[in-house]
């Protein structure tokens, strides 16, 4: 909660300080609030994560070489000047990361949730806010939780060693920016398209530090902080690679 006050004391005085002093009234026919649902989404031809096996690549079950990346927002937005707003939102995803068992040639996969709180800043270029083109300045925090790990592996000289780990929730920051344009129609509803970028930044150490490219569940340690990590790791990574770029379909309404 201290991070997300945090967030919110930077944000809202950079866009206070935005308020043009014209007395022209912000908004569009005076309504300034906006509440919008936002759909994200991105066609993905690859893995799940980079190096998984191809026989787990699937959003459920089987095998696939096609899924589409989601992410769901439902959004608040402020109007706080002529061309500027700030918006805050919740965000929620549900995918799919791959876990390799150390002691077997086992892979399988574990259910990732994840939920963001995002604030951003939005300029908007042309026409008075919230109608037109507009620029998407992100800052937020993810909280991401993967699934309890549920592993049986059958060894000849032991027999079947079974068990779960729990790895509880892990928290990353999130910065991005976006761009789209709005319309209104029968002024009350907004329709917009876009498209944005957002890093994780934990994911993305995650994705390319060479010392947590092998993430295996050391089975005859079930409750050691690496089995913990090497789930949070796998879990971060997967959220950041559905969070890096998405095209954005936005409803919203202005009561």
């Amino acid at each position: 909660m201290k991070k997300i006050l945090f967030i919110i004391c930077l944000l809202i005085p950079a866009a206070l300080l935005c308020q043009n002093s014209s007395k022209i009234i912000p908004g569009y026919l005076g309504k300034r609030w906006v509440i919008d649902y936002t759909l994200n989404f991105l066609p993905s031809i690859t893995l799940i994560n980079p190096g998984a096996n191809s026989e787990y690549n699937s959003f459920r079950s089987g095998s696939t070489e096609f899924h589409v990346n989601t992410q769901h927002k439902f959004s608040v937005e402020r109007v706080v000047g002529r061309k500027f707003s700030v918006v805050g939102t919740v965000l929620f995803s549900r995918s799919q990361a791959d876990i390799d068992v150390s002691s077997s040639s086992v892979q399988d996969f574990i259910q990732v949730k994840s939920r963001g709180y995002i604030f951003t800043l939005r300029q908007y270029r042309k026409h008075l806010a919230p109608i037109s083109k507009y620029f998407d300045y992100k800052i937020g925090y993810y909280s991401i939780t993967p699934e309890d790990f549920d592993y049986s592996v059958d060894d000849f000289e032991n027999g079947t060693t079974s068990g779960t780990i729990s790895a509880g929730s892990t928290g990353d920051f999130y910065m991005g920016f976006g761009f789209g344009n709005s319309r209104v129609i029968a002024d009350r509803v907004i329709f917009s398209l876009g498209f944005e970028v957002g890093l994780l930044l934990g994911g993305m150490f995650d994705t390319f530090d060479n010392s947590t490219q092998f993430r295996g569940i050391d089975t005859d340690s079930p409750n050691s902080l690496q089995n913990r990590d090497a789930l949070h790791s796998s879990a971060r990574e997967r959220v950041f690679f559905e969070s890096l770029a998405n095209f954005t379909v936005r409803l919203g309404f202005m009561p």
